[in-house]
């Protein structure tokens, strides 16, 4: 039946790919692409872990991939029909679009860099104290083994101060690799630019102290989808840059994927596997067994409504004194011949919380979302910062076949905090520096009338 899965996701791509007339960086077909891969994961692994898949998963997983993909074309059909007449000139212009570059002065510059580092030497000294309340002997050794251990535990935190500067720091991240890749893409490179990655490298440094892994899926995700959308705006939506994408995703994919073995070791996970293709394999194909096995076994009655989604609006509840009980994020183990697996998929937690036919409404309305957005990249009047938007939960969007991060990171507060901050950085270093150019263009088109 994995097999089936298979060749069903594979002619689901096509279909995708064929509804959005070519277009890679669609999110039906993003999504058809990242669930096709760890299926082949889990399929080259079927001996090993002796799995067999169900009808009934197959089903499951084919009717959530679509229900998403009704989302987007629901959306796209709007979209298009409304835009019919700027679609046709973008096919027939062969037009590569140049722009003014994004300056941010040296001084600028310079603060935001000492405020980085201040903010990573803190972050590492903190890291370290949690790391004693959590057995740490001493030393820096097991520092991050023994502080993740801590954070896991229900109800202990990095604490509210560092939570906002290491999320401003990141939405920092977000702001400056955006100009450094606005400058590449559409002005001829200078070594200047480079000075706008200097946050990117000290954000990389709180992701690791923070012991977590995800960091670098959310960094490779955001860079390669903000990338690959300013390349297409450039070159007026043209789709001939599609080899050259999935090749450049591959790669990504791979670099990655060593990445995030490296960082296991830090934090003392990967070392229980010793084959690092082991390891990979454990993380990228395992949900797709496990989500089978999930579904064979007796459904549980949640305590709460959401227990696995929204743990976001419980805190805001237990904030305002309602007497909630804690659940952690990670999920029960399931075993496959020595191997042990925690990610279902982000299929799981919506059936979990909301049943077989909420998920499928959920996948729609989910489809709905990331379509609107993308849709107003390209044919928005501030595609500037609905390029960053749809990086920005490009995170959420290729994990679906590992895990759910949509709901469970961005229903709280931490999406009013990110938006808020990303929305003051994006005014100070895109917005008002790409003002004047604006200006100028305006008085131009008023002397022309």
């Amino acid at each position: 039946m994995i097999y089936i899965l298979l060749i069903a996701l594979i002619m689901m791509l096509a279909i995708a790919f064929i509804c959005s007339k070519g277009d890679i960086l669609s999110p039906w077909v993003i999504t058809c692409g990242v669930f096709l891969f760890c299926t082949l994961v889990a399929s080259l692994n079927v001996n090993k872990w002796g799995f067999t898949l169900s009808p009934f998963t197959l089903i499951i997983i084919i009717g959530g991939v679509l229900a998403f993909g009704a989302g987007e074309i629901t959306i796209s059909h709007a979209f298009d029909t409304h835009f019919s007449h700027i679609s046709k000139v973008q096919a027939s212009s062969k037009e590569i679009i140049s722009k003014r570059p994004i300056h941010i002065p040296f001084a600028v510059l310079l603060l935001v860099f000492l405020f980085m580092a201040a903010v990573v030497v803190g972050y590492f000294q903190k890291t370290y104290e949690i790391s004693l309340l959590g057995g740490n002997p001493g030393g820096y050794d097991l520092m991050l083994k023994y502080a993740r251990d801590y954070l896991l535990t229900p109800g202990n935190t990095i604490g509210k101060v560092y939570g906002h500067l290491t999320l401003f720091c990141k939405m920092m991240f977000y702001i400056f690799t955006f100009v450094f890749i606005y400058n590449a893409v559409f002005v001829k490179f200078r070594p200047y630019f480079l000075l706008y990655l200097v946050p990117a490298v000290l954000y990389v440094c709180i992701g690791v102290i923070g012991t977590g892994r995800t960091f670098a899926i959310e960094i490779m995700a955001y860079m390669i989808v903000a990338c690959f959308l300013m390349v297409k705006q450039r070159n007026n939506w043209s789709n001939r840059e599609t080899v050259i994408f999935i090749t450049v995703a591959i790669i990504a994919v791979v670099v990655f994927l060593l990445l995030f073995t490296l960082l296991g070791y830090l934090t003392g996970k990967s070392q229980l596997r010793a084959n690092p293709m082991e390891f990979i394999a454990y993380y990228t194909g395992m949900s797709i067994p496990s989500l089978d096995v999930y579904l064979k076994s007796a459904p549980k009655e949640n305590v709460i409504f959401g227990q696995e989604t929204l743990y976001g609006i419980h805190s805001i509840l237990r904030t305002l004194g309602f007497d909630l009980p804690i659940f952690t994020a990670p999920l029960e183990f399931v075993n496959f011949n020595g191997d042990n697996g925690n990610v279902y998929t982000s299929l799981r937690r919506y059936i979990n919380d909301y049943g077989i036919i909420g998920m499928f409404i959920l996948q729609y309305l989910i489809g709905v979302f990331y379509s609107v957005i993308y849709k107003y990249v390209r044919y928005g009047r501030f595609s500037n910062f609905a390029i960053i938007l749809y990086a920005f939960f490009a995170f959420a969007l290729v994990m679906q076949p590992i895990e759910e991060n949509l709901l469970r990171i961005h229903v709280s507060t931490n999406l009013v905090y990110s938006l808020g901050y990303l929305g003051i950085l994006y005014y100070l270093f895109i917005y008002l520096p790409l003002r004047p150019v604006k200006e100028k263009r305006r008085v131009q088109r008023r002397i022309r009338a």
